[in-house]
């Protein structure tokens, strides 16, 4: 068995396996990810390696080497079918998640590939299959396998860089239709292993994308009038929009391949979802309303308030435990903060909200690569200082400051090749 294998090899080399690399793994997975074919076969066994060292040997030149490995397994992986593309969104966010969590650098590339790679796949099943293959075909659709981690690395990047995002299949998880629940059934609760209950929320911020780059490029004023009534829908809906009841939260555990939730799991799927609505409420509002007007500014503050409340409420409520994968609402919040002051624990008795910020991108959220995170609080200061010296008509969208040049600067003293 090819699972085994990896395993073997994990445990030759002195390295424990990850739980979260396995404990998921269900018969339709493992039969997805085991086929006969020796390509497959490497790209399984590098790309599992590179998650066992990864996960125990951060920032090592040996997690590098498997990192690298796999990257390159993966570029030489061709696609021709629906149970291809599931594996080549499946490995792949295992891999960004990997580079993500180590070294920081090309998580967004090889998001943006795989999902390019994979676009044009139906994920439609294929014709006469047996029921095996009908449950991995029906494992491909479920965006917790992979997908949603990649659209959602794959979206930070495009927001930043204001740039059109892959297309969402029709038919896809992330659709409108597919979100609307028939009254007469009820739907389970679906916890994504990244983006907890946020599934919902990932079509409003890819169409943010789209509206952000259509703006970039025009200045007519009917379409400019047409985009900014899309950002009111947009609003609408994420302002109308409620993760599912607690108590369906706390009793999910029978589901297969959810563990039961304690309370602390809870709290963060909670408030990572408030973070995310919250998110989009400011981001539609910032690409209508640039800095510069009091009554707008005030709006956007509040929010941002109670996006970085909430994350510190969630960080003290759980005794210190960090809120994963928040980066991108963090950021979009961390950008309206000005040089106000709040009580804390800086020489002199008082720490700039600014700087307070800073510590909570330390502490509180997430935890990955070091390079990444200073990539991220590079960009704040840069954006901050702009915003100083541009108080009116500025947004932050259109910043000539950006986290990819440090990223690239930090590739390069890498040496690791994980561009397209």
């Amino acid at each position: 068995m090819l699972l085994q294998t990896a395993l073997h090899q994990s445990e030759s080399s002195g390295k424990a396996w990850p739980a979260w690399a396995i404990e998921g793994f269900s018969t339709a997975e493992i039969l997805l990810l085991q086929p006969h074919d020796p390509q497959i076969v490497a790209l399984l066994r590098d790309v599992l390696l590179a998650s066992v060292h990864a996960d125990q040997e951060r920032d090592s030149v040996s997690a590098l080497s498997y990192i690298t490995r796999a990257t390159i397994s993966l570029r030489g992986y061709q696609i021709s079918c629906d149970r291809e593309a599931a594996v080549c969104q499946y490995l792949g966010s295992m891999l960004a998640f990997s580079i993500y969590s180590v070294i920081g650098v090309g998580a967004f590339q090889i998001s943006e590939y795989c999902l390019n790679q994979t676009a044009s796949v139906s994920f439609e099943g294929e014709q006469g299959s047996n029921d095996v293959a009908a449950e991995a075909a029906d494992m491909a659709m479920d965006p917790t396998r992979g997908q949603s981690f990649l659209v959602m690395l794959e979206i930070m990047d495009c927001l930043v860089n204001r740039t059109r995002p892959t297309p969402l299949r029709m038919l896809s998880p992330y659709s409108a239709q597919s979100q609307e629940a028939s009254p007469a059934k009820a739907t389970p609760v679906s916890i994504d292993p990244h983006l907890g209950l946020c599934i919902p929320l990932l079509r409003h911020y890819h169409r943010l994308c789209e509206i952000s780059n259509l703006l970039l490029g025009t200045s007519n004023l009917i379409t400019t009038s047409n985009l900014h009534d899309q950002l009111t829908t947009i609003h609408r809906d994420a302002e109308s929009w409620r993760p599912p009841d607690l108590n369906d939260l706390i009793h999910s555990g029978g589901q297969r391949s959810q563990p039961d939730l304690g309370t602390a799991q809870v709290i963060h799927l909670l408030a990572q979802a408030k973070l995310y609505r919250l998110g989009i409420l400011l981001m539609a509002h910032r690409l209508r309303y640039p800095f510069g007007d009091e009554y707008h500014d005030s709006l956007a503050a509040a929010w941002s308030s109670e996006i970085l409340g909430e994350l510190d409420t969630a960080y003290i409520v759980t005794g210190g435990q960090r809120v994963r994968f928040v980066t991108m609402p963090f950021i979009i919040a961390a950008v309206e903060i000005t040089k106000g002051h709040h009580p804390g624990t800086m020489p002199g008795g008082v720490e700039t909200a600014r700087h307070r910020a800073l510590r909570a991108l330390d502490e509180k959220v997430d935890k990955y690569a070091p390079a990444l995170k200073a990539a991220v609080r590079q960009f704040l200061e840069k954006i901050w200082a702009e915003r100083d010296t541009t108080p009116v008509r500025f947004s932050w969208f259109d910043s000539v400051h950006k986290p990819c040049p440090v990223l690239d600067s930090i590739q390069q003293d890498l040496g690791i090749p994980v561009t397209a």
